[in-house]
């Protein structure tokens, strides 16, 4: 319903909405869900990425990426001491 609304919005009109779908973030906890709106592009970037990295996720669910990070710093380490003969 709401979308129709706003695909009907002149515009002009639409210039005056105070922001997009795509400048909210929806971040679920336990007890709540928390709505965030950051209009800056950059801002939101780097907001995704810090969360992306210090969730450990391939798909939004917590430690999903975890196992692959652990992988490839192990190859990384094995890699590094190969050639630094360590």
């Amino acid at each position: 319903m709401l979308r129709k609304h706003i695909n009907l919005i002149s515009k002009d009109k639409l210039k005056e909405l105070p922001f997009y779908s795509w400048n909210c973030i929806t971040l679920k906890t336990k007890r709540r869900d928390i709505d965030i709106v950051i209009k800056d592009t950059k801002t939101m970037k780097i907001l995704i990425k810090f969360l992306v990295y210090s969730l450990y996720t391939l798909n939004g669910y917590r430690d999903t990426a975890k196992t692959i990070i652990d992988e490839m710093n192990a190859a990384s380490f094995k890699k590094f001491s190969f050639e630094s003969g360590i």
